[in-house]
């Protein structure tokens, strides 16, 4: 019974992520803009993750060496993967740019092998060209509102979040609390965005008020309930496995995205995503075995 309770948070983790792009895009629909909507979901969360920690008594001290890396993290990978996929939803459908992005994991593996000389198994190898026929099949998957911009804006986000992923576990953020670490991160973040914005005079100041409950859904949806879930998942049944049920995270995007969003779909992109996911699983499955 404590093993399907895993499952249970594990998946409850993963689509509370999948909603994330539904919501974004009718955050759009009211006035918001992709650099606005992330600003104000770090701001949120950060917001959010706070009584959590006080109520959990986690201590808020930071070394120079943690806020060195958070900001670069924030700011150099993890900020510009979550925008550069914000700004994929402008171009193409929310489910498929979820799924592209989901490419990250393939790329986390290679560059564990050209950098961390990590050995690259037949399995790999295989998942590597399930991948790639996956995204070959997207891009020309019959869908007409296919933009190349679109494309690049999400495969840019997958090898962004990959190289986040990399960077946090060689570096000290992989050693802090996970609530600490992600408060600390959504500040970073919320102010490279802000600043970025404000910059660029892209922050939208008067935009309708449905946008922003649709953000406070994507900072406690999709942030602190998934953060929360996932980690209850990970306890009860492991890393690996937690990893390979998020792969219900852009299924739930697909079908939100055709359901409420009334996005197209074809027989050729569901092979295509099924490719890629399939080869998440087994490169998640592989690292388990090793």
């Amino acid at each position: 019974m404590k093993r399907i309770h895993g499952v249970f948070y594990a998946m409850l983790s993963a689509a509370a992520f999948g909603v994330m792009p539904i919501l974004a895009k009718l955050a759009y629909d009211e006035g918001a803009n992709a650099v606005t909507v992330l600003t104000l979901r770090f701001f949120f969360a950060a917001l959010m993750i706070l009584p959590i920690m006080i109520g959990k008594k986690i201590s808020f001290k930071i070394t120079k060496k943690e806020v060195r890396d958070l900001f670069i993290l924030g700011g150099g990978n993890y900020s510009v993967g979550c925008l550069t996929l914000f700004l994929a939803y402008n171009y193409m459908s929310v489910g498929l740019a979820t799924t592209i992005h989901f490419i990250y994991p393939v790329v986390v593996t290679i560059v564990s092998v050209i950098f961390f000389k990590e050995k690259l198994k037949k399995t790999k190898i295989f998942a590597l060209i399930l991948s790639c026929t996956g995204i070959y099949l997207l891009v020309g998957g019959g869908n007409v509102t296919l933009a190349p911009m679109g494309v690049l804006f999400a495969v840019i986000s997958g090898f962004f979040y990959a190289f986040y992923i990399v960077a946090a576990g060689n570096s000290s953020i992989g050693k802090m609390n996970v609530f600490s670490a992600t408060f600390y991160l959504s500040v970073a973040s919320s102010i490279i965005l802000f600043t970025s914005a404000m910059c660029t005079s892209n922050f939208v100041i008067s935009i309708n008020p449905y946008a922003i409950v649709a953000i406070v859904g994507i900072s406690f949806i999709s942030t602190v309930i998934a953060l929360m879930a996932f980690l209850k998942g990970v306890k009860i049944i492991g890393a690996s496995n937690a990893a390979v049920l998020s792969t219900l995270e852009p299924i739930v995007s697909i079908v939100l995205g055709v359901i409420i969003l009334k996005e197209k779909i074809t027989p050729i992109i569901i092979l295509g995503s099924i490719l890629i996911l399939v080869s998440v699983v087994i490169i998640t499955l592989g690292e388990k075995r090793d």
